[in-house]
């Protein structure tokens, strides 16, 4: 289910070392999983990385590179949601209060 590719986040990294790639991998397929819980019901379970919507494969590279920048060493993820907010805002659920 991972929603960008391996090589489009090698780029979105800046990372060309093919030795670093289990590493990009693991947090890709991580930030996928986020970006795919964070959309819900929404979310189609037949999205692949060729198939997800270019919004949602942007999501998943900005929250790759954040999990790529802050390696546990930030409590405060709140950037990180409000930046999935604002480009998911419009493929999630409606909340009713």
């Amino acid at each position: 289910m991972r929603l960008a590719t391996l090589d489009d986040a090698k780029v979105h990294l800046h990372v060309s070392d093919p030795a670093r790639e289990p590493e990009i991998a693991l947090l890709l397929d991580l930030a996928s999983a986020q970006v795919f819980d964070f959309i819900g019901t929404r979310a189609d379970p037949s999205w692949t990385e060729d198939t997800a919507p270019l919004v949602v494969q942007a999501a998943t590279l900005t929250c790759l590179g954040y999990r790529w920048e802050h390696r546990g060493d930030d409590s405060d993820d709140a950037p990180l949601w409000l930046a999935l907010q604002q480009l998911l805002m419009r493929t999630r659920d409606p909340v009713v209060a």
